[in-house]
């Protein structure tokens, strides 16, 4: 449900014409990944391919001592959200 609330407040806000930019936080399993970044993707073109995006490699330490996360995933994510958005940032 906060998922279709969170697509109505970023139309909503750019409706409104605020500036709007996107935070993408990286620590998806792999078999996740792609569908998540392409509804993502997807949706953000709807709206307008020039909204900026950050990727950001989340490497979380609490209640995840064995996570290792996959720099092959930045790559796919901006591989896959580069069909949709022209303005992708890598944060690491």
């Amino acid at each position: 449900c906060s998922q279709y609330v969170t697509k109505d407040r970023i139309k909503e806000a750019y409706d409104y014409g605020v500036h709007i930019e996107v935070s993408i936080p990286l620590y998806y399993s792999d078999q996740d990944l792609c569908e998540n970044i392409n509804e993502i993707g997807m949706f953000l073109s709807s709206v307008d391919k020039e909204i900026p995006c950050h990727l950001l490699s989340i490497q979380p330490s609490h209640k995840y001592d064995s996570f290792i996360f996959n720099s092959e995933n930045l790559k796919i994510s901006e591989n896959i959200l580069s069909q949709y958005m022209n303005n992708i940032y890598i944060v690491v």
